[in-house]
Protein backbone atom coordinates (compact mmCIF):
# COMPACT_ATOMS: atom_id res chain seq x y z
CA UNK A 1 0.00 0.00 0.00
CA UNK A 2 3.17 2.87 0.98
CA UNK A 3 3.43 2.26 -2.83
CA UNK A 4 0.22 3.44 -3.75
CA UNK A 5 -0.43 5.85 -1.64
CA UNK A 6 2.83 7.81 -2.44
CA UNK A 7 0.96 8.17 -6.12
CA UNK A 8 -2.07 9.60 -4.34
CA UNK A 9 0.71 11.93 -2.48
CA UNK A 10 2.03 13.56 -5.60
CA UNK A 11 0.41 17.00 -6.32
CA UNK A 12 0.32 16.15 -10.13
CA UNK A 13 -3.13 15.67 -11.64
CA UNK A 14 -5.30 14.27 -13.06
CA UNK A 15 -2.83 11.05 -12.92
CA UNK A 16 -3.97 7.43 -14.46
CA UNK A 17 -2.40 4.78 -12.60
CA UNK A 18 -2.45 1.18 -14.27
CA UNK A 19 -1.50 -1.68 -12.26
CA UNK A 20 -0.15 -5.01 -13.68
CA UNK A 21 -0.77 -8.33 -11.44
CA UNK A 22 1.81 -10.27 -13.02
CA UNK A 23 0.06 -13.97 -11.53
CA UNK A 24 1.03 -13.11 -7.91
CA UNK A 25 -0.67 -15.33 -5.65
CA UNK A 26 0.16 -13.74 -2.37
CA UNK A 27 -0.95 -11.63 0.15
CA UNK A 28 0.12 -8.98 2.46
CA UNK A 29 0.07 -9.13 6.18
CA UNK A 30 -3.12 -9.06 6.43
CA UNK A 31 -4.72 -11.35 4.04
CA UNK A 32 -5.28 -9.11 1.66
CA UNK A 33 -4.80 -9.90 -2.21
CA UNK A 34 -3.13 -7.92 -4.51
CA UNK A 35 -7.14 -7.33 -6.19
CA UNK A 36 -8.21 -6.19 -3.00
CA UNK A 37 -5.46 -3.86 -2.25
CA UNK A 38 -6.22 -2.35 -5.12
CA UNK A 39 -10.01 -1.94 -4.66
CA UNK A 40 -9.80 -0.61 -1.49
CA UNK A 41 -7.09 1.89 -2.45
CA UNK A 42 -9.50 2.97 -5.54
CA UNK A 43 -12.11 3.53 -2.56
CA UNK A 44 -10.05 5.61 -0.53
CA UNK A 45 -8.96 8.12 -2.92
CA UNK A 46 -11.95 8.60 -4.44
CA UNK A 47 -13.62 9.04 -1.08
CA UNK A 48 -10.56 11.65 -0.24
CA UNK A 49 -11.49 13.22 -3.92
CA UNK A 50 -7.98 12.23 -5.54
CA UNK A 51 -7.70 13.22 -9.36
CA UNK A 52 -6.65 9.52 -10.66
CA UNK A 53 -7.90 6.98 -12.60
CA UNK A 54 -7.06 3.25 -11.45
CA UNK A 55 -7.13 0.34 -13.96
CA UNK A 56 -6.03 -3.20 -12.85
CA UNK A 57 -5.14 -6.44 -15.32
CA UNK A 58 -3.93 -9.31 -13.67
CA UNK A 59 -2.10 -12.03 -15.83
CA UNK A 60 -3.32 -15.93 -15.66
CA UNK A 61 0.45 -17.02 -15.41
CA UNK A 62 3.88 -15.24 -14.35
CA UNK A 63 4.98 -14.27 -18.09
CA UNK A 64 7.95 -11.98 -16.30
CA UNK A 65 8.80 -8.09 -16.36
CA UNK A 66 9.18 -7.21 -20.39
CA UNK A 67 5.46 -8.71 -20.77
CA UNK A 68 4.34 -6.92 -17.67
CA UNK A 69 5.68 -3.38 -18.86
CA UNK A 70 4.00 -4.02 -21.91
CA UNK A 71 0.89 -4.30 -20.65
CA UNK A 72 1.13 -1.49 -18.57
CA UNK A 73 2.14 0.34 -21.56
CA UNK A 74 -0.80 -0.98 -23.78
CA UNK A 75 -3.38 -0.27 -20.75
CA UNK A 76 -2.33 3.43 -20.69
CA UNK A 77 -3.95 6.22 -22.28
CA UNK A 78 -1.94 8.95 -20.92
CA UNK A 79 0.90 10.93 -23.34
CA UNK A 80 3.95 10.20 -20.52
CA UNK A 81 4.57 6.97 -18.57
CA UNK A 82 6.76 6.68 -15.15
CA UNK A 83 7.33 3.06 -13.76
CA UNK A 84 6.79 2.39 -10.12
CA UNK A 85 7.62 -1.33 -8.83
CA UNK A 86 5.46 -2.96 -6.20
CA UNK A 87 8.31 -2.83 -3.79
CA UNK A 88 9.72 0.90 -3.97
CA UNK A 89 7.22 4.49 -3.64
CA UNK A 90 8.21 8.13 -4.46
CA UNK A 91 9.09 10.26 -1.88
CA UNK A 92 7.67 14.05 -1.13
CA UNK A 93 4.97 15.30 -3.18
CA UNK A 94 6.41 17.12 -6.57
CA UNK A 95 8.12 14.26 -8.17
CA UNK A 96 6.07 13.63 -10.96
CA UNK A 97 5.05 16.89 -11.34
CA UNK A 98 9.01 17.89 -11.57
CA UNK A 99 9.67 15.22 -14.10
CA UNK A 100 6.78 16.73 -16.13
CA UNK A 101 7.39 20.62 -16.24
CA UNK A 102 10.98 18.99 -17.33
CA UNK A 103 9.57 17.44 -20.04
CA UNK A 104 7.54 20.20 -20.87
CA UNK A 105 10.32 23.13 -21.05
CA UNK A 106 12.64 21.15 -23.10
CA UNK A 107 10.13 19.35 -25.22
CA UNK A 108 11.75 15.93 -24.31
CA UNK A 109 10.99 12.31 -24.82
CA UNK A 110 12.85 10.99 -21.81
CA UNK A 111 13.03 13.15 -18.42
CA UNK A 112 14.81 11.24 -16.24
CA UNK A 113 15.93 11.28 -12.41
CA UNK A 114 17.46 8.69 -10.48
CA UNK A 115 16.93 7.29 -7.13
CA UNK A 116 18.11 6.55 -3.38
CA UNK A 117 18.24 2.86 -2.08
CA UNK A 118 16.28 1.43 0.72
CA UNK A 119 17.59 -1.16 2.80
CA UNK A 120 17.77 -3.18 5.77
CA UNK A 121 21.59 -3.05 6.37
CA UNK A 122 23.73 -0.40 6.82
CA UNK A 123 23.79 1.81 3.68
CA UNK A 124 27.77 2.47 4.29
CA UNK A 125 28.88 -1.05 3.24
CA UNK A 126 30.46 -1.41 0.28
CA UNK A 127 27.86 -3.62 -1.37
CA UNK A 128 25.23 -1.05 -0.56
CA UNK A 129 27.39 1.77 -1.51
CA UNK A 130 28.56 -0.37 -5.02
CA UNK A 131 24.30 -0.18 -5.72
CA UNK A 132 23.93 3.25 -4.89
CA UNK A 133 26.70 4.89 -6.59
CA UNK A 134 24.94 2.10 -9.58
CA UNK A 135 21.77 4.02 -9.04
CA UNK A 136 22.74 6.95 -9.02
CA UNK A 137 24.08 7.61 -12.20
CA UNK A 138 22.38 10.67 -14.14
CA UNK A 139 23.53 13.07 -16.59
CA UNK A 140 21.52 16.28 -16.72
CA UNK A 141 23.27 17.33 -20.06
CA UNK A 142 20.16 17.34 -22.97
CA UNK A 143 21.45 14.84 -24.95
CA UNK A 144 19.31 13.98 -28.48
CA UNK A 145 19.20 11.13 -31.17
CA UNK A 146 22.31 8.23 -30.96
CA UNK A 147 23.73 10.64 -28.04
CA UNK A 148 21.06 9.20 -25.27
CA UNK A 149 22.12 5.67 -26.00
CA UNK A 150 25.64 6.35 -26.09
CA UNK A 151 25.36 8.10 -22.74
CA UNK A 152 23.69 5.45 -20.91
CA UNK A 153 25.74 2.25 -23.14
CA UNK A 154 29.13 3.41 -23.74
CA UNK A 155 29.90 6.58 -21.59
CA UNK A 156 27.59 4.93 -18.28
CA UNK A 157 26.37 8.37 -17.38
CA UNK A 158 23.11 7.22 -16.37
CA UNK A 159 21.66 3.93 -15.82
CA UNK A 160 18.91 2.16 -18.06
CA UNK A 161 16.41 1.52 -15.30
CA UNK A 162 13.03 2.50 -16.54
CA UNK A 163 11.66 3.90 -13.02
CA UNK A 164 12.27 7.61 -11.96
CA UNK A 165 11.92 8.35 -16.11
CA UNK A 166 8.76 9.95 -17.46
CA UNK A 167 8.82 8.46 -20.97
CA UNK A 168 6.45 9.38 -23.64
CA UNK A 169 4.13 6.74 -24.68
CA UNK A 170 4.57 6.58 -28.10
CA UNK A 171 8.15 5.81 -27.55
CA UNK A 172 6.89 2.92 -25.39
CA UNK A 173 5.06 1.82 -28.20
CA UNK A 174 7.78 2.13 -31.24
CA UNK A 175 10.14 0.18 -28.65
CA UNK A 176 7.70 -2.46 -28.07
CA UNK A 177 7.13 -3.00 -31.43
CA UNK A 178 10.62 -4.60 -32.13
CA UNK A 179 10.36 -6.53 -28.88
CA UNK A 180 9.44 -9.86 -29.46
CA UNK A 181 7.15 -11.81 -26.50
CA UNK A 182 10.01 -12.23 -23.53
CA UNK A 183 9.87 -14.10 -21.09
CA UNK A 184 12.36 -12.98 -18.51
CA UNK A 185 12.83 -11.73 -14.85
CA UNK A 186 16.28 -10.12 -15.17
CA UNK A 187 17.44 -7.33 -17.92
CA UNK A 188 14.10 -6.18 -18.99
CA UNK A 189 15.30 -2.66 -18.54
CA UNK A 190 18.06 -2.95 -20.15
CA UNK A 191 16.43 -4.56 -23.10
CA UNK A 192 13.72 -2.08 -23.33
CA UNK A 193 15.50 1.20 -22.79
CA UNK A 194 18.27 0.05 -25.77
CA UNK A 195 14.88 0.25 -27.73
CA UNK A 196 13.64 3.42 -26.34
CA UNK A 197 16.70 5.16 -26.73
CA UNK A 198 16.39 4.16 -30.85
CA UNK A 199 13.78 6.16 -31.03
CA UNK A 200 13.54 9.05 -28.52
CA UNK A 201 14.53 12.11 -30.22
CA UNK A 202 15.72 14.40 -26.41
CA UNK A 203 16.67 13.58 -23.19
CA UNK A 204 16.64 15.44 -19.88
CA UNK A 205 17.99 14.54 -16.66
CA UNK A 206 17.93 16.03 -13.08
CA UNK A 207 19.28 15.71 -9.81
CA UNK A 208 16.16 15.59 -7.78
CA UNK A 209 15.73 12.22 -6.28
CA UNK A 210 12.44 11.31 -5.35
CA UNK A 211 12.35 7.38 -6.11
CA UNK A 212 12.82 5.42 -3.70
CA UNK A 213 14.31 1.96 -4.36
CA UNK A 214 14.35 -1.63 -2.51
CA UNK A 215 17.42 -3.78 -2.60
CA UNK A 216 16.52 -6.10 -0.21
CA UNK A 217 13.66 -8.18 -1.92
CA UNK A 218 13.23 -9.36 -5.22
CA UNK A 219 15.55 -11.74 -7.97
CA UNK A 220 18.83 -9.17 -7.53
CA UNK A 221 19.02 -9.33 -3.98
CA UNK A 222 22.04 -11.33 -1.98
CA UNK A 223 19.95 -14.29 -0.60
CA UNK A 224 20.43 -17.79 -0.91
CA UNK A 225 18.90 -19.46 -3.74
CA UNK A 226 17.31 -22.12 -2.98
CA UNK A 227 15.56 -23.53 -6.04
CA UNK A 228 15.74 -24.11 -9.78
CA UNK A 229 12.46 -21.38 -10.55
CA UNK A 230 14.28 -18.66 -9.09
CA UNK A 231 17.95 -19.60 -10.36
CA UNK A 232 16.10 -19.88 -14.24
CA UNK A 233 14.69 -16.50 -13.53
CA UNK A 234 17.79 -15.12 -12.47
CA UNK A 235 19.66 -16.62 -16.00
CA UNK A 236 16.47 -15.64 -18.28
CA UNK A 237 18.50 -12.00 -18.36
CA UNK A 238 20.06 -14.40 -21.70
CA UNK A 239 16.54 -13.97 -23.58
CA UNK A 240 16.78 -10.43 -23.16
CA UNK A 241 20.20 -9.62 -23.79
CA UNK A 242 20.24 -11.68 -27.17
CA UNK A 243 17.31 -9.47 -28.63
CA UNK A 244 19.16 -6.91 -28.36
CA UNK A 245 22.00 -8.46 -29.96
CA UNK A 246 20.32 -10.37 -32.97
CA UNK A 247 18.72 -6.76 -33.31
CA UNK A 248 21.91 -5.19 -33.65
CA UNK A 249 23.22 -8.00 -36.33
CA UNK A 250 20.77 -8.21 -38.64
CA UNK A 251 19.03 -4.78 -38.79
CA UNK A 252 20.24 -2.06 -41.03
CA UNK A 253 17.81 0.27 -40.48
CA UNK A 254 18.64 1.95 -37.56
CA UNK A 255 22.49 3.45 -37.35
CA UNK A 256 24.26 1.93 -34.42
CA UNK A 257 27.99 2.58 -34.20
CA UNK A 258 30.44 0.31 -33.33
CA UNK A 259 31.08 1.91 -30.00
CA UNK A 260 27.56 0.82 -28.98
CA UNK A 261 27.62 -2.39 -30.40
CA UNK A 262 31.10 -3.29 -28.27
CA UNK A 263 29.10 -1.72 -25.30
CA UNK A 264 26.37 -3.73 -25.86
CA UNK A 265 29.11 -7.20 -26.09
CA UNK A 266 30.81 -5.95 -22.56
CA UNK A 267 27.05 -5.72 -20.85
CA UNK A 268 26.51 -9.04 -22.04
CA UNK A 269 29.95 -10.36 -20.41
CA UNK A 270 28.60 -8.32 -17.56
CA UNK A 271 25.21 -10.08 -16.85
CA UNK A 272 26.68 -13.43 -17.15
CA UNK A 273 29.61 -13.06 -15.27
CA UNK A 274 27.23 -11.86 -12.79
CA UNK A 275 25.30 -15.18 -13.31
CA UNK A 276 28.56 -17.21 -12.82
CA UNK A 277 29.10 -15.13 -9.54
CA UNK A 278 25.82 -15.60 -8.29
CA UNK A 279 26.04 -19.58 -8.93
CA UNK A 280 29.20 -19.67 -6.92
CA UNK A 281 27.67 -17.47 -3.65
CA UNK A 282 24.38 -17.92 -3.91
CA UNK A 283 22.92 -21.38 -4.81
CA UNK A 284 22.76 -23.88 -2.44
CA UNK A 285 25.47 -26.38 -2.71
CA UNK A 286 22.68 -29.25 -3.00
CA UNK A 287 21.28 -27.57 -6.84
CA UNK A 288 24.91 -26.82 -7.75
CA UNK A 289 24.99 -29.41 -10.70
CA UNK A 290 22.05 -28.55 -12.04
CA UNK A 291 21.81 -25.03 -11.55
CA UNK A 292 25.55 -25.33 -13.88
CA UNK A 293 23.51 -27.38 -16.54
CA UNK A 294 20.47 -24.19 -16.81
CA UNK A 295 23.47 -21.80 -17.45
CA UNK A 296 25.23 -23.77 -19.81
CA UNK A 297 22.21 -24.15 -21.72
CA UNK A 298 20.85 -20.46 -21.42
CA UNK A 299 24.17 -18.45 -22.19
CA UNK A 300 26.13 -21.91 -24.21
CA UNK A 301 28.93 -23.52 -22.50
CA UNK A 302 31.50 -22.55 -24.35
CA UNK A 303 30.30 -18.43 -23.56
CA UNK A 304 30.37 -19.80 -20.28
CA UNK A 305 33.37 -21.11 -20.26
CA UNK A 306 35.43 -17.80 -21.97
CA UNK A 307 33.42 -15.81 -19.72
CA UNK A 308 35.02 -18.10 -16.72
CA UNK A 309 38.37 -17.76 -18.32
CA UNK A 310 38.20 -13.90 -18.71
CA UNK A 311 37.14 -13.58 -14.39
CA UNK A 312 40.10 -15.96 -13.89
CA UNK A 313 42.55 -13.58 -14.64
Amino acid sequence: MRCLDSVAAQDFAPVELVIVNDASGGTDVDGRTCAKIVKQFAKKIKKEGHKISVVYKEHRRNLGLVETRRDLVDASSGTCILMLDSDDFLDGTDGISHLYSLATEHNADIANSTAEILCTGDKNTPHYRTIQARLGKITTKELSGLEIARSCFVQAEHCAYLWAKLIKRTVYKKAFELIPFTECTMGEDFLIYFFVCLFAQKYVGTEKRFYRYSVDGGISSTKSIKDLGQWTRVCSVAAALTIVVDFIQNNKEFAVDKDLVQAVRESCNSFLASNIQKLKTQVVPELQDQARAILEDTWSADYVAAVEKAMEK
